[in-house]
């Protein structure tokens, strides 16, 4: 790939302390069971995850070139971005059901992290949102570079 996005080393100044926040915040909301009281905090964490892992997945893709090419579509640029944040949603999920099952093992009075099936595609929509908007980033980014 002949262009770069971004400075790397400024992504990564960026995306592990927004990385780190998210995961203390989302252990506080665990613990503190901010997701019911205040659900809108699950919308920011879903969104910013995914934006933080597409800021690393793009990273990845620009340390092994020749794979995918940025700045020739558009399209499969979304794409790529849209899959792995969907792919990272889904995960999360997956995480979020088993850590009610084991929860619930261990501690059968435990709430659920789980808010029913509307939270969860909810959590799926900003997931995906996040992806769209690191893919569209990634895109314009490699495009004002290339000027």
């Amino acid at each position: 790939m002949e262009k770069k996005i971004g400075n790397k080393r400024g992504i990564l100044e960026v995306a592990v302390p927004i990385g780190a926040v998210l995961v203390v915040a989302h252990t506080l909301a665990v613990v503190n069971d901010w997701y019911r009281s205040t659900p809108w905090i699950d919308i920011f964490i879903h969104y910013g995850w995914t934006v933080v892992l597409g800021l690393f997945v793009y990273l990845v893709i620009e340390h092994f070139p020749g794979h995918v090419n940025l700045g020739k579509n558009l399209f499969a640029t979304i794409i790529i971005g849209l899959s792995l944040a969907s792919l990272g949603g889904v995960l999360w999920e997956f995480g979020e059901f088993l850590f009610d099952v084991i929860g619930r093992m261990y501690n059968p009075g435990a709430n659920s992290v789980q808010l029913g099936q509307g939270d969860t595609l909810k959590d799926l929509f900003f997931d995906i949102l996040g992806g769209f908007t690191v893919a569209v980033f990634a895109w314009v980014s490699y495009h004002k570079e290339k000027k």
